[in-house]
C-alpha cells in the first residue's frame, strides 16, 4: 500500500488492527491507522483474553460471575467441534462458550452472534446434527 500524507492531526495513538500507513505532517512520524472491520465489531481484551466483540466480552463477564456464584460450572472458552464424514475432517467449528448449567443439569454450548450469515447457519446445523447438541445464540 502506498504511503499517503495526513494534513493536520497526529494519529499515532490509535489502536492498530488492520492498518493503513500514513506519514504525519506535524510530527513526521509514520502513522498506522486502523481500518474498520468487516462487520464493525471491536476486539476487546478482558483478563488477558482477546474477544472478537464487545458482546462476547460482556457475555464472558456474565458467565464468569455466574460461575463464581455457582450457578454454572466448568466454563470453557472456544470449545472445538469437528465435523467429519467417513473419517475425513471437513471443518472445525469453534463455539464461544461451553459450560454446565447446575440448575438445568445440562451442558450448554453458546455462540455470541450479531449477524447470522448463511455459512454460519449451515455449519451450526451440521454440528448440531452430528454431535447431537444444541447451540444457543446470544
Amino acid at each position: 500500500m502506498a504511503a499517503m500524507t495526513l494534513t493536520a492531526i497526529c494519529l499515532h495513538d490509535l489502536v492498530i488492527r488492520r492498518v493503513a500507513v500514513f506519514h504525519c505532517k506535524t510530527c513526521g512520524k509514520r502513522v498506522e491507522v486502523k481500518k474498520a472491520s468487516k462487520y464493525h465489531n471491536e476486539r476487546i481484551t478482558i483478563d488477558n483474553i482477546v474477544f472478537d466483540s464487545r458482546r462476547e466480552g460482556r457475555r464472558y463477564l456474565d458467565l464468569k460471575f455466574m460461575e463464581q456464584m455457582a450457578v454454572i460450572k466448568s466454563l470453557e472458552l472456544q470449545p472445538r467441534f469437528d465435523f467429519c464424514i467417513d473419517g475425513v475432517l471437513m471443518f472445525s467449528y469453534y463455539a464461544d462458550f461451553k459450560y454446565y448449567d447446575a440448575a438445568l443439569g445440562w451442558e450448554i454450548i453458546e455462540d455470541c452472534k450479531g449477524e447470522r450469515l448463511p455459512l454460519y447457519r449451515l455449519k451450526k446445523k451440521l454440528i448440531e446434527a452430528q454431535h447431537k447438541i444444541r447451540i444457543i445464540e446470544t
